[in-house]
């Protein structure tokens, strides 16, 4: 089921802020990317199932191998969400989420 699709959407433990915060202290810009000094943004689809577990992670839309497969590390390394809803049960959900590659002080996946 798409997120347009539920009645209550999946949620990240603690809400979008703390989703942000385990991503600047999860994702590690890849050293060749860094050294080239490549930036952009990946989009990673995933699904939060109907028990939470984050699965099902692929390349939407990538950049290049380090990057996608940095992408999908972090993805795969979330901790379960509490699952979306639809009538009163328990759906999985597919998301497509953007991943910003940015070397710069404002974005943790630039930092050393």
């Amino acid at each position: 089921m798409d997120l347009s699709e539920v009645d209550v959407p999946p949620e990240f433990p603690g809400g979008m802020e703390a989703m942000h915060t385990f991503m600047q202290k999860s994702v590690h810009y890849p050293e060749q990317a860094r050294d080239e000094k490549v930036q952009g943004k990946v989009y990673v689809q995933f699904t939060v199932d109907h028990d939470g577990k984050v699965k099902d992670v692929e390349i939407k839309r990538g950049m290049r191998e380090d990057l996608n497969e940095e992408a999908l590390r972090a993805m795969r390394a979330m901790p379960d969400w509490s699952p979306g809803s639809k009538d009163g049960q328990a759906v999985a959900t597919r998301f497509i989420m953007p991943m910003e590659f940015r070397l710069d002080s404002t974005n943790s996946t630039g930092k050393d």
